[in-house]
């Protein structure tokens, strides 16, 4: 589980372990949720990921960009389909440039994405 620093797939319809590689969690969950209770609270430090970001439950209230920035916010470290590719990546550089995001922000996902490949050998 995620004491043991494992990490799970969690689905709608039940857990999945997975090499401790992914945390799979909806994207509105709020930052102390994600943050302190899994990084801090229970130690987990495997990547935290969003559902996809293009189905009408997010894209009925979020553009592209927003449903993006707030996922990061939030803790996710990677976005599963974005409606908008595009609009994603102009929103998050724009976040970057008004010191909303912060690239220390964005290393540290990237250092977690990295660690994970490393473990399942995919880079050495």
């Amino acid at each position: 589980g995620l004491r043991a620093n494992k990490g799970q797939l969690l689905s709608q319809k039940r857990n999945v372990d997975f090499k401790g590689v992914v945390l799979r969690f909806a994207f509105q969950a709020p930052h102390a949720l994600q943050h302190q209770l899994l990084r801090e609270d229970l130690g987990y430090q495997g990547i935290i990921l969003t559902d996809t970001l293009s189905v009408p439950a997010i894209t009925d209230h979020y553009d592209s960009g927003e449903a993006a920035l707030n996922a990061i916010d939030a803790g996710a470290d990677m976005l599963l389909c974005p409606a908008d590719l595009e609009q994603t990546i102009e929103t998050l550089q724009k976040a970057v440039d008004e010191n909303k995001l912060t690239e220390e922000r964005i290393d540290e996902s990237v250092a977690r994405i990295l660690a994970a490949k490393l473990r399942l050998g995919l880079i050495e």
